[in-house]
């Protein structure tokens, strides 16, 4: 449980990915640490490169915006 705790307090990454799939309205993307993760009512296609903000090894999303 440690473990978790220091994850969850840990700052936050920013990273692009590639919208690798989009499928009924969701996207999903893969950022370096191998864990897939989700937009639901995706504004992005498949393709787009996004900036991504997320806490390492966490499922979840803090933000995202496509890149200019």
């Amino acid at each position: 449980m440690g473990g978790s705790l220091v994850q969850l307090f840990s700052s936050s990454i920013q990273e692009n990915v590639i919208v690798e799939i989009k499928q009924n309205g969701t996207c999903i993307m893969e950022a370096s640490d191998d864990i897939p993760r989700t937009i639901q009512n995706c504004p992005y296609e498949q393709g787009d490169n996004i900036t991504i903000s997320y806490k390492q090894g966490l499922p979840g999303m803090q933000s995202h915006s496509q890149r200019q």
